[in-house]
Formats: C-alpha cells, structure tokens, sequence
C-alpha cells in the first residue's frame, strides 16, 4: 500500500506460510479514516463461494513444501 504524499515509501504486510492474512488498511480520501480489508476473511470467502476445495487440493503444490509445513498443511485440510 502507498499513499500519495508518502511515496516511494510503501507499507507491506510479511507473513509466514502459516500465518493468517492481515488486515490492511485502504487509503481514502481526506477527512475519512482508512477503510479496512479483511484479506484472511476475503480468501475464505471467494474460496468457500469458488469452490476451490473440491479440486485444488490434488497433487503436489510447486514448490514443495518443507516436510514440517506439508505436516501442517495436511492436519489443516484434514488429510
């Protein structure tokens, strides 16, 4: 994210694979605070509304994952 009177300068959110989506803060215009986005909530929503658990899940992700993060991943989808 960049304001205008802030560039070049950005804010950034670095997450491990294991962490949730932040919420970022979206600019608007003065005098309104910032509107807030939910990114975890959003990625949740579009996959249940997609339907992306009945075929995404299949095969092995690229790149592959460290042996304790595919261990996690499997308890997380309930393999």
């Amino acid at each position: 994210m960049s304001r205008n009177d802030e560039r070049p300068r950005v804010g950034f959110w670095p997450i491990g694979l294991r962490d949730p989506l932040p919420v970022i803060p979206i600019p608007l215009r003065p005098p309104h605070p910032d509107a807030r986005l939910n990114l975890q909530a959003l990625l949740h929503r579009i996959h249940d509304a997609a339907g992306y658990g009945y075929y995404i899940y299949e095969g092995t992700p690229s790149p592959a994952l460290t042996a304790e993060d595919a261990e996690w991943a499997c308890v997380l989808i309930g393999r």
